[in-house]
C-alpha cells in the first residue's frame, strides 16, 4: 500500500484546480476497490459495490470535519461516472448533515441497467447476486437521500440510464 501523499491541485482535473484556486478545499482519495493498490484492495468490493467505498469516504469526511480550516456545514460531494454513482450513494448513506449538497455527473444508477462488461465483472449477474444489486442500487435507495442534488447527465450516454 502506498503512503498518503499531499499534492497540489495541479494534478487534478482543471475545474477542481479552479475550485481550489478560489479557496475551496478539494479532497480526493483512493478508497477500497481502486486499482493499482494490489488485488486484495481492488477486489474487496466484489459483489457489493459502494458498501466499502462509502465507508472509506465517510471516514475521510469525518477527518475533514475535524480540521480547523474546514467549515463542517459547507461540505459537498461531487463525482462523475463511477464518482457520480458514489455521490448518489454517499448522499443516501451519510448521516443527516454530513453534506450540504451533491453534484453527480453521468452516474450509474442501477448496475442491472448498466453495461454488462463492467457491471458483471464486479457484481456477477443479477441472477447470481440479487442482494448485491439491490443494496448497491442508487434508484432502490434514492428515498434515503437527504441534501440537495444536482444530477448532470447528457442525452447521448449509451451506458448510463
Amino acid at each position: 500500500m502506498r503512503a498518503v501523499r499531499r499534492t497540489s491541485a495541479r494534478c487534478a482535473q482543471a475545474w477542481l484546480a479552479a475550485m481550489a484556486a478560489q479557496g475551496y478545499v478539494v479532497c480526493r482519495l483512493d478508497n477500497r476497490g481502486t486499482n493499482q493498490r494490489g488485488i486484495e484492495f481492488a477486489q474487496s468490493v466484489h459483489r457489493r459495490l459502494s458498501e466499502l467505498e462509502v465507508r472509506d469516504q465517510l471516514r475521510a469526511v469525518e477527518w475533514l470535519r475535524r480540521q480547523p480550516f474546514i467549515d463542517p456545514e459547507r461540505i459537498a460531494v461531487h463525482g462523475w461516472s463511477y464518482g457520480g454513482y458514489m455521490t448518489l450513494r454517499l448522499l443516501e448513506e451519510a448521516p443527516a448533515g454530513t453534506f450540504r449538497c451533491g453534484i453527480s455527473g453521468a452516474p450509474v444508477t442501477d448496475w442491472a441497467q448498466y453495461e454488462t462488461g463492467y457491471g458483471e465483472r464486479y457484481m456477477d449477474t443479477p441472477l447470481e447476486n440479487p442482494t448485491g444489486y439491490r443494496a448497491s442500487s442508487a434508484i432502490e435507495n434514492a428515498a434515503k437521500s437527504k441534501p440537495p442534488l444536482l444530477l448532470n447527465h447528457g442525452p447521448d450516454d449509451q451506458t448510463v440510464m
